[in-house]
């Protein structure tokens, strides 16, 4: 899974106001280069030799150009920004970056530095844009020694920082922060989050050590468009407020919720997103990238959260993606779900969901993607009535349900006009591998593995490629010419 390259344009749209301003200034510098201030010039100075190499492009004494160098950026003789992402930079960081005064963004993103962040840097009063995302910095962030009153973008994320998470007082324009990938640990006080940065918009905590009951308060954040909280070890129920924030329930842009783990086969669109400078492959979920102008996604995937799935899918019917994956949530699928009629993917499996697919489901239109595997469901005959009826639906996973000898339908099924993938896996399912299989003209994977299915097996279109036999059933090719699988072959699935 490659990086999804809408990461420059959300990076751009996010920081948008600073890059104009910066830009300005940085043209003015390389027209003119004044000379830097003393104690500019010493930072930067600092900074370089505290590397375990100078910083390319940045000369030696005497030149006090500083404006001119590579990736620094001047307002008069100020240095208002320091931009070095992405170059190879090694060592630890300098405590002089904290003369740069008139500093207001500082990004170092995607290098190799180690060791502490000097707390000089966060307490720097201009400082509005901190990215420091991919490095292996660690240490801790204490609330109490951090002072950023002007800050917009705090990313921390993907370093080793442990202890507490840091609340950021007074830091009323902050709009995004990521500490994803660290080792946070430890409590979330949504209440203080909210309380110390009313107007964020992006809160990204996935990856830590974070735990305790999923907190009431989130609401508080009246902007908030996305809450991450993957693959902590969270627990308790989906506090009633969590969607009560104005921006779930702004009716004009088509809005998203992710609660799941990733799962094969789901829409590259819809994977989570990194804040910020682009991440080496080796430290970053596939697929990140941040705009803030982005529908809502809360994501509290892969945690131990429990109880029904009580929402009012009527208050939040802009959703257009769900996932409440791998979690433990129990009892049926919200009838009300099609409420969100421009829903495009929904993930809930890997829960402890019990019933039948509600009839409700027809009324899903516009949904391509959907996962149900690993609960608990019933009747897969109506299940499959049901869900034929989903014009777009192009992958559908129903694997590991139905449980306890229910037999394929072998009619009825002459929908499914623009399903792809097909995934009915170790259901115990018993009775034919249906014809109607056969007709589905669009489908490229298929896997019944592990079922009772017995039978002939249905004719593939001679434009495809000869059926794939998954694990031992390979070992039945040779009897292809008779047709038969038989119950206690176990396992049967191919792909096109």
């Amino acid at each position: 899974m490659g990086r999804n390259r809408g990461s420059t344009l959300a990076a751009a749209l996010l920081l948008l106001p600073a890059i104009v301003l910066l830009s300005r200034c940085q043209t003015g510098a390389a027209q003119s280069s004044p000379p830097c201030g003393s104690g500019d010039l010493d930072g930067l100075r600092g900074f370089s030799a505290g590397l375990d190499a100078p910083v390319a492009g940045w000369p030696a004494a005497p030149d006090e150009g500083c404006c001119a160098w590579p990736g620094v950026l001047c307002s008069g003789a100020s240095v208002v920004g320091v931009v070095l992402p992405n170059r190879t930079l090694r060592g630890e960081v300098s405590a002089s970056l904290t003369d740069l005064t008139a500093l207001r963004v500082l990004n170092l993103s995607g290098n190799a530095l180690r060791g502490a962040l000097p707390a000089g840097i966060l307490r720097l009063s201009f400082l509005e844009a901190l990215d420091v995302s991919s490095n292996a910095l660690a240490g801790t962030l204490t609330s109490l020694s951090i002072s950023l009153p002007s800050i917009r973008v705090f990313n921390v994320s993907y370093n080793a920082f442990s202890g507490a998470l840091p609340v950021l007082p007074g830091g009323a324009n902050l709009t995004a922060y990521d500490a994803s990938g660290n080792g946070f640990s430890g409590p979330v006080d949504a209440a203080a989050v909210c309380a110390s940065s009313p107007g964020l918009q992006v809160l990204r905590l996935s990856m830590n050590r974070l735990s305790g009951d999923l907190p009431a308060g989130f609401a508080q954040c009246r902007s908030l468009t996305e809450l991450s909280l993957d693959e902590n070890g969270i627990t308790g129920a989906l506090p009633d407020d969590l969607f009560a924030a104005t921006s779930l329930r702004d009716p004009r842009p088509p809005h998203q919720l992710s609660l799941r783990r990733d799962l094969p086969g789901a829409p590259q669109s819809h994977r989570p997103r990194a804040l910020g400078a682009q991440q080496p492959a080796q430290r970053q979920p596939p697929g990140h990238s941040l705009a803030l102008r982005q529908p809502p996604r809360p994501n509290l995937r892969n945690n131990t959260l429990a109880g029904a799935i009580g929402l009012d899918f009527r208050a939040v019917n802009r959703l257009v993606y769900l996932d409440l994956g791998a979690n433990r949530f129990t009892g049926p699928i919200p009838a009300s779900l099609p409420e969100c009629a421009g829903m495009t993917a929904l993930n809930l499996g890997r829960n402890r969901l019990t019933g039948e697919i509600p009839p409700s489901f027809t009324a899903f239109r516009s949904i391509s993607f959907l996962s149900l595997t690993g609960n608990g469901f019933s009747n897969v005959t109506s299940a499959l009535m049901i869900l034929q009826r989903l014009p777009n639906l192009t992958s559908l996973v129903l694997t590991k349900n139905f449980h306890g000898g229910e037999a394929m339908p072998e009619a009825g099924i002459d929908g499914f006009t623009n399903i792809q993938v097909l995934v009915i896996a170790n259901c115990e399912l018993t009775g034919a591998i249906p014809a109607w299989i056969a007709g589905l003209s669009k489908l490229k994977v298929l896997d019944i593995s592990w079922n009772k299915l017995a039978g002939p097996i249905p004719a593939v279109p001679r434009r495809t490629r000869p059926p794939l036999l998954h694990r031992h059933l390979q070992q039945l090719a040779a009897r292809r010419d008779t047709g038969e699988l038989h119950a206690d072959d176990g396992d049967a699935g191919w792909k096109r």
